[in-house]
Parts: structure tokens; sequence; C-alpha cells
């Protein structure tokens, strides 16, 4: 890539960031700053750091040229932004990025422009921007644990977008259910009719959370969950997490979604 390219392309790529700033708020100064090596640094300690910021920057570039509306280009450079900020962050921490070949650009496209580019695609078309920021922690978890093959990764991303940001602090409540005081008897008929719409939805959204295998009933303390169990069956205080799940949460990072955020949907599990 010729240095007029790069040029361009890092011109390019801090414009669609700035254009995320109404999200980004603050960050996004640091976001500018660690592509256009400005005050804040480059993204020091990491031998892979040119190939990530080449990456992000050849990304950001071809989004930049797309003929994406207003919204869709402010989605797009926050999670560009988020993402190159949180990665500095944990690098920052002493965390090291992968090495097994995720930013290898020796190919005409590496695993790691194809996940952000996924990332940024499912985010660009997300009218929830409040998810904005979790579809970037997806290429954030990516870049520093190798247990993610692009292949799962993409599977994560169609997951992700087919859950609403609702869910997501489900998976979050779930996550830790013994710190809310949740219902713990069966929705039966009688109790359903009495319940009102809002909390009917939210219901539902996590009984679908259950039929995608991202949640499991299981009692306290019992060996096995029950895997097929009517909407009126479910208990809130024996939901979990399964493995999809958490792994989901991990990639996501949903342990950083508000506190008052959660304590506000937990009060729907309650009585």
């Amino acid at each position: 890539m010729d240095d007029w390219k790069l040029r361009n392309d890092e011109s390019k790529s801090l414009d669609l960031i700035s254009a995320g700033s109404e999200i980004l708020g603050g960050s996004v100064g640091a976001a500018i700053g660690l592509l256009s090596g400005g005050p804040f640094g480059a993204i020091a300690g990491a031998v892979s750091a040119p190939v990530l910021i080449r990456a992000f920057k050849k990304v950001c570039a071809e989004f930049y040229d797309r003929q994406i509306g207003t919204r869709q280009r402010i989605r797009a450079g926050a999670t560009a932004g988020f993402a190159i900020v949180q990665i500095k962050e944990k690098l920052d921490d002493g965390h090291k990025i992968r090495d097994d070949g995720f930013f290898d650009d020796k190919c005409p496209r590496s695993s790691a422009e194809e996940i952000l580019e996924g990332v940024i695609i499912k985010s660009h078309n997300e009218h929830e921007e409040k998810k904005a920021e979790y579809y970037a922690n997806i290429f954030v978890t990516a870049a520093f644990d190798n247990r993610f093959t692009p292949e799962s990764l993409n599977h994560f991303l169609s997951l992700a977008e087919r859950l609403t940001f609702r869910q997501l602090c489900i998976l979050q409540v779930f996550s830790s259910p013994h710190q809310f005081d949740l219902f713990d008897e069966e929705f039966n008929r009688n109790y359903l009719k009495t319940v009102p719409f809002e909390k009917m939805a939210v219901l539902h959204e996590m009984y679908d959370l259950y039929q995608l295998r991202l949640l499991k009933c299981q009692a306290p303390g019992d060996g096995e969950p029950d895997d097929y169990l009517a909407f009126d069956q479910i208990r809130p205080a024996w939901m979990f997490l399964n493995d999809l799940g958490e792994n989901l949460r991990h990639l996501m990072q949903l342990q950083t979604i508000p506190q008052q955020d959660l304590e506000n949907l937990a009060i729907f599990f309650k009585e």
C-alpha cells in the first residue's frame, strides 16, 4: 500500500470516527488521536499494533466511501471509535494482542478486517444505538482472545444482531441472578393472567433467550437443566446463562452495562 493510499485511508477513517462523536462523546478525541498518531500517541508495546491500525484505517475508509445514511454513518464511526479506544486501554493494562494470524495482512484481507467490517455493518444498521458499544466489544475481545475463530465470531455477530438491548441486559442479570431477589415460582396461567403488558413483553424476551439456548432453567444445586419447558413453567430464580450465553456475554462485555439499567430490568422478574 503506497504512502498516498495510507494517508487517504487515514483521512477518511478520521472523518468517519468524527461523525460518531454524538454517540462517542469525549472518547472521540482519543480515538482520532490513536489513529492519527497525535497527542494520544501510537498504540505502544504491541508487535501487532501497526497491523491493527492499518486494519482500522482500511475498514473505516471503505465505510466512508459507502453510500449510507447520516445515522448509519454516526453509528459506524462510533463503533469503530469505541473499539480502538478500548483496545488501547487493554494494551495499557498489559493485555497482549493475539498472534495466531488473526491480524495477518499478508493476504488480501485479514480475519481481523473481516470481523471488524462485520461488527460495523451490524452496528450501522442497528436502530438501537445503545448496542453500538457492545458490538464494538465483540471485536475488542476477539483481538485478544484466540479461543474465538472467525467462524464462531460470525455466529456470535448474528446472535447479537438478533437480540434487543433489553435482552442483552437480561443476559447480564442472569449471569448473577443471586444479586436480585427474583420470582421463585412457575409462571402458571393464573399468574400470567394478571401480568401487565410491559412485564409480559419482558418475560417473553427472556423466554426467547431460553429458546435460543442462551439461558437455561436449572434448580439450584440440581444436576441437569430442563431444556424444553413451556413458557408457564419458567422460574426466574432458576434461570442461568449456559455456555453459549456466557460466551456472548464475555465477547460483548455485558458486565459494563450500567447497574441502573440492570436494576430497572430486574424489577420485571420479581413478584
